[in-house]
């Protein structure tokens, strides 16, 4: 179901500056300037030895009641989290 809303919604829309801020930052990391994605993900199986890097606070809840886990754009590809 969250994918089909995401799907409906569309991707994230970011603006001209919103590009160059994040080539701002892959540059002055090192990676590739690839700007802010601006095409969904496909939906797609966990790969077979996925671990689960994904830390939530929802695991109890899990538990008790149906859970769905909806990731979304929010720093630039190819840059370490809460940097």
């Amino acid at each position: 179901m969250v994918n089909d809303d995401m799907r409906q919604i569309g991707p994230s829309r970011f603006t001209g500056a919103d590009h160059v801020l994040a080539k701002a930052v892959q540059r002055s990391l090192g990676k590739p300037e690839s700007g802010t994605p601006t095409d969904p993900t496909p939906l797609a199986p966990l790969a077979a030895a996925y671990t689960g890097e994904l830390v939530t606070d929802t695991a109890d809840i899990s538990w008790q009641a149906h859970t769905a886990v909806l990731l979304s754009t929010a720093y630039p590809p190819g840059i370490p989290n809460h940097n």
